[in-house]
């Protein structure tokens, strides 16, 4: 075997270069080496919910997403129900919320960036009878400062009689960094 020992890369052309780290650990030399750097370098969460939660009529209600899945940067919290992102730029967001128990008319997916901005997604005007569960699912990009803005998500709900947030495997609350400024 050989090896080849080197500080710097360098292009054909004597161009642009790329130093080699001398710390081994953080080059990535493998798939889990990859898998590892990707999880610490890309903010990504997802939540769910450990219990179903009751909504009320034509009210907006923060949906209880007080579960992590993933949390790369611990920047989702439990107890609020918020994501913090600590790096600036362009982040995906998306929900799905599963309910039902009641007669359901119209219903409102909204997120919610630093407390307004109620209804920035939307699904409406439809019916549902008793017992059948409804999922909806939204997806939108928001642009974050990467210090005070902070993401959300609440669900709006035209009912008649007591309606719940199911706490099922499509319920969930998640989001990403697409492009740091």
């Amino acid at each position: 075997m050989s090896e080849i020992l080197v500080n710097t890369i360098k292009k054909a052309d004597g161009t642009g270069s790329i130093t080699v780290p001398t710390d081994s650990g953080t080059l990535l030399t493998s798939a889990s080496n990859i898998s590892t750097q990707a999880s610490k370098n890309i903010p990504i969460f997802m939540a769910t919910m450990s219990s179903n939660q009751s909504i009320g009529d034509d009210t907006f209600t923060k949906v209880n997403f007080n579960t992590e899945v993933v949390d790369s940067h611990s920047w989702y919290d439990t107890s609020t129900y918020r994501f913090t992102p600590q790096v600036a730029g362009w982040y995906l967001f998306e929900t799905s919320m599963q309910f039902g128990d009641g007669s359901v008319a119209r219903f409102i997916g909204s997120f919610v960036k630093n407390g307004t901005g109620f209804g920035d997604n939307r699904w409406v005007d439809f019916t549902a009878s008793p017992g059948n569960t409804i999922s909806f699912s939204g997806q939108k990009l928001f642009h974050m400062n990467g210090s005070t803005d902070y993401m959300e998500a609440y669900g709006w709900i035209d009912n008649s009689g007591s309606v719940n947030f199911y706490s099922s495997d499509g319920t969930h609350f998640g989001g990403y960094l697409v492009r740091a400024d």
